[in-house]
């Protein structure tokens, strides 16, 4: 989707091309390729002009490319400070640190992996591929991974009684209720906030009210 980018994208005077990349349940991201010849000084305000409008738009962006800008240390490019000021001022980090041209009298790191959100990166580096004077550099972004019927929640209440710890069992037979036991001693003595004397226990459950975990478990 080149149009978020407003009539940046029409710019004529860089080598820039972007897409956006939409994921279902996240946020899109910018993925873009840029080559810079060797070319006057003025280019670095166009490119500038370009990640000055993704930053107005807090989009998420990859770029990736050959700037001809040598981000070795030593090497005194004035090229490479240009573009390093506009990284710095927009918080983006190169993150290529080994020579990407190797040739019999020269090294230089001249092909570059830039981003905004460093942390999402998972992994980058250098491949040697023999078949150009360039090598392939590269980022890994993170993925996010999504499970089908995630983890469910369920809320309980505890009811919490401070007295002893008392047991009440209704026996079964035949798989029904046995004979029906007189709770008055129970909530004579725990008041369970029934209006009962003597409440049922039809289903022959067991109750058990515990002191020392208070808590109560059928």
């Amino acid at each position: 989707k080149p149009s978020f980018l407003g009539n940046a994208h029409r710019i004529n005077t860089i080598e820039c091309l972007t897409i956006e990349i939409s994921k279902p349940n996240s946020k899109s991201f910018l993925v873009s390729t840029w080559y810079r010849p060797e070319s006057p000084v003025s280019v670095f305000d166009t490119f500038e002009n370009v990640i000055a409008k993704v930053d107005a738009e807090y989009k998420e962006i990859y770029l990736l490319g050959d700037t001809n800008c040598n981000f070795l240390p030593g090497a005194n490019d004035p090229n490479a400070k240009h573009l390093r000021d506009i990284l710095e001022l927009y918080g983006l980090a190169q993150l290529i640190t080994k020579p990407t041209r190797i040739t019999a009298s020269s090294r230089s790191l001249i092909d570059h992996c830039i981003t905004n959100c460093v942390d999402k990166i998972k992994h980058s580096g250098v491949i040697h591929l023999g078949i150009s004077d360039h090598s392939l550099v590269f980022m890994i972004r993170k993925s996010n991974s999504f499970r089908n019927g995630g983890h469910k929640t369920i809320k309980t209440r505890e009811w919490k009684l401070r007295t002893g710890c008392v047991m009440v069992r209704t026996r079964m037979r035949n798989g029904k209720a046995g004979r029906q036991i007189s709770w008055t001693p129970l909530t004579s003595t725990h008041q369970l906030g029934t209006n009962e004397s003597e409440p049922r226990n039809p289903l022959g459950l067991t109750m058990i009210l515990c002191a020392k975990c208070e808590s109560e478990t059928f």
